[in-house]
C-alpha cells in the first residue's frame, strides 16, 4: 500500500478530504487508501479509493481514482 502521493504543491495522503470535478459535478470525498493496480494498458499505477457523504443516494459514495498526475490536473482534484 502507498502511503501518501506528491500532487503540485500539495500531498495526499490517506485521510485527506479532496475535491474533484466528474460528470456528476464537484464532489468531495476523503481518501481511504491508495494502492497500485493495472490500468487498462497494463501498466502498475496508484488508484484512489475515495469515500464522500450520502449525495441524496441511499449509500455513501465510494469511487476510485487513477492517482497519475495527468488525471488527477484534469480531475481537478484539490486538497481541501
Amino acid at each position: 500500500m502507498i502511503k501518501e502521493i506528491e500532487m503540485n504543491q500539495d500531498t495526499i495522503e490517506v485521510g485527506t478530504n479532496v475535491r474533484w470535478l466528474s460528470a456528476a459535478g464537484t464532489l468531495e470525498g476523503t481518501v481511504k487508501s491508495i494502492k497500485l493496480g493495472r490500468n487498462a494498458a497494463g501498466d502498475m499505477i496508484p488508484w484512489m479509493l475515495i469515500e464522500g457523504p450520502n449525495f441524496g443516494i441511499r449509500k455513501p459514495l465510494k469511487t476510485r481514482l487513477a492517482a497519475t498526475q495527468h488525471n488527477l490536473s484534469m480531475m481537478r482534484v484539490r486538497v481541501i
